[in-house]
């Protein structure tokens, strides 16, 4: 994309700071597309700049529908397009017309509702919206919060039909689902619970309707309550063979969700599986995380297993392990699939006594791990004292790295080990930091943690490493010129402004 787009970026920013022409907007890069989509609340200095473009093959302005109508259907409906709907779309003044020209794109593939309240407005809009595209609708993605349930939204979908429909998320509306959105044609089915925690799914029900989808590739259930009326009924529900599922997530919010994860598992038959993530809780008991592993032991050796992930929100277990059951993470067996992992994913966000941890990475063996990820590097009294030793003694173990991901305010000072280190990383080529200065508490130092990547990135990595691409999210003190100058050395740089929905990906 050419060099002016930053500029011009900036420029709409600083020309919307009176709120009176800026609205959200976001560059999509579609998988598996070349071409550009812009979705914008648009004025009229965006619009000149997105003409202007080229590369945008197609542009859809949904709160200025008779501009779209006028300038732009013809130039879509050729193009897969992914639409993300929010509350301020259904809000503005010319919302009435956006049923009306959704309805005339027949190439829609993507439909994502963000709904923010039980406004009749949004519900009508969006019950209406999507079945004039259904029939061709290949993924919808709907998420409310806890003052909507999102109920009385899924009912008006239940007399569709979405016959090429192939990945569908849920988050906080997973009650009484209609089941024609759960269809045979489902390749990715993700039921995630953040905030309306009193949402069920019938167990039985749920494993009768994973009966159907031969097709599923990737299952995820998060925070997600399967309810078990009766544990004599499980001994009558028949194995469930899925064929193509490779992928499976299971967290739960609650000791008891995880039994039933687990008891979901024990009748999932999975032999082509290759990535396992479970997410263990605070509430865990020693029994509970003992029988995650038992049950892993038991299948994983069958199945083709390329990636493990195991991690833990818990305050006595990090990373499967803490106070009360130290022997897990010691056993041979389990140490066994964690060193054949291709992708490895560790908390250090509470506490873990230095000989523990240390125990732990000396019995590690590494050699092939492809994906390294540190999550939730925070600061406190529980955190481990020297996260630059954790770094300093995992990466020269794994030589074929190839992605490095790091979360937390901790990361600056992971940056800084990396610089005063002789590590080299010949592989690696992606680098991705998230969720740095977010909370001002006096040990980051703002303004900093940007000068040391840019100084790790363009006096160290680069003469070492074939890095490709940096991903920055949620991180403080990031602007234009930091951005700018990672591309100025032919870095490829995805950027989200910190506390904005707006996402930037720049490609040189």
């Amino acid at each position: 994309m050419p060099r002016w787009n930053m500029a011009s970026t900036q420029e709409i920013l600083d020309d919307s700071a009176d709120g009176q022409d800026g609205c959200p907007f976001m560059f999509n890069r579609l998988p598996g597309h070349h071409q550009w989509i812009i979705l914008v609340q648009i004025c009229d200095r965006w619009r000149q700049i997105a003409l202007s473009t080229p590369q945008l093959w197609s542009v859809i302005y949904l709160d200025a529908p008779l501009f779209a109508r006028e300038c732009c259907m013809d130039r879509v409906k050729a193009v897969p397009l992914h639409l993300r709907l929010s509350q301020p779309l259904f809000r503005h003044r010319k919302s009435t017309l956006l049923t009306e020209i959704i309805g005339s794109l027949n190439c829609v593939e993507t439909i994502e509702f963000h709904l923010t309240d039980s406004d009749d407005l949004i519900l009508c809009k969006g019950g209406y919206t999507i079945p004039s595209v259904a029939h061709v609708l290949r993924s919808l993605r709907i998420l409310v919060d806890s003052r909507n349930d999102g109920i009385q939204f899924l009912q008006r979908l239940k007399d569709c039909s979405f016959p090429a429909i192939s990945t569908l998320e849920l988050v906080d509306c997973v009650a009484r689902i209609p089941d024609c959105l759960l269809a045979p044609t489902l390749t990715k089915l993700t039921l995630r619970v953040q905030r309306n925690t009193h949402q069920s799914v019938d167990f039985t029900a749920f494993v009768q309707l994973l009966s159907h989808m031969s097709r599923l590739e990737v299952l995820q259930l998060e925070g997600m309550q399967l309810s078990r009326n009766d544990d004599k009924l499980l001994a009558n529900i028949s194995t469930v063979t899925l064929p193509n599922l490779h992928q499976i997530v299971f967290s739960a919010n609650y000791p008891s969700s995880e039994l039933d994860y687990l008891a979901l598992f024990n009748l999932l038959n999975i032999p082509s599986i290759l990535k396992c993530t479970f997410t263990f809780l605070s509430h865990t008991v020693l029994e509970n995380i003992t029988s995650v592993f038992r049950v892993l032991l038991e299948h994983l050796h069958a199945f083709d297993l390329r990636t493990l992930l195991l991690q833990s929100l818990n305050h006595e277990c990090t990373f499967g392990f803490g106070q009360g059951s130290l022997d897990i993470p010691n056993s041979e067996n389990v140490l066994g699939l964690i060193s054949e992992a291709l992708c490895l994913q560790i908390c250090l966000r509470h506490s873990v006594s230095k000989s523990t941890w240390d125990d732990f990475l000396g019995k590690l063996k590494l050699e092939g791990l492809q994906t390294l990820v540190l999550r939730d590097l925070t600061w406190g009294p529980c955190c481990h004292p020297d996260i630059g030793m954790v770094w300093e003694y995992m990466v020269p173990q794994c030589p074929d790295l190839k992605e490095l991901s790091v979360m937390g305010d901790r990361a600056q000072e992971l940056v800084k080990s990396l610089l005063n280190s002789q590590i080299v990383l010949s592989e690696l080529q992606t680098i991705s930091f998230s969720s740095v200065g977010r909370y001002d508490d006096g040990n980051v130092e703002q303004g900093r943690f940007m000068e040391d990547v840019l100084s790790l990135l363009t006096y160290r990595l680069t003469t070492n490493i074939p890095l490709q691409k940096v991903t920055l999210r949620e991180c403080r003190n990031v602007d234009e010129w930091d951005v700018e100058e990672l591309m100025s050395i032919g870095i490829c740089v995805e950027w989200d402004r910190y506390q904005t929905e707006d996402m930037y990906i720049i490609q040189v």
